[in-house]
């Protein structure tokens, strides 16, 4: 397993400072090396959120860590896949 960065508040950082500036250019040429055209930086939020469910992690955590301040919000960024439905409604009911 990899190291695990101290949370201090800050998500990007360049040789261990904040990064106030720069970070944009950084992700659209990652974008651009990985030929993604259609991925905006706030799409990451979804699909950390949409994981952190998948897994099983409960929402209450999740929206800890996202900053959602309430359900509603927090509901706007789990979007489940059909195979996601589809496990919960085929899979054994949890246990008590």
């Amino acid at each position: 397993m990899g190291k695990v960065a101290a949370i201090d508040g800050r998500v990007f950082t360049w040789k261990g400072r904040p990064m106030a500036e720069g970070w944009r250019t950084a992700f659209l040429a990652a974008c651009r090396r990985a030929g993604l055209t259609d991925l905006h930086f706030h799409d990451l939020r979804h699909t950390f959120v949409t994981r952190k469910v998948r897994e099983g992690w409960d929402y209450k955590r999740i929206m800890a860590i996202t900053g959602h301040k309430t359900f509603a919000v927090f509901q706007r960024y789990n979007n489940p896949s059909e195979d996601d439905i589809r496990a919960v409604v085929l899979a054994d009911p949890p246990r008590k």
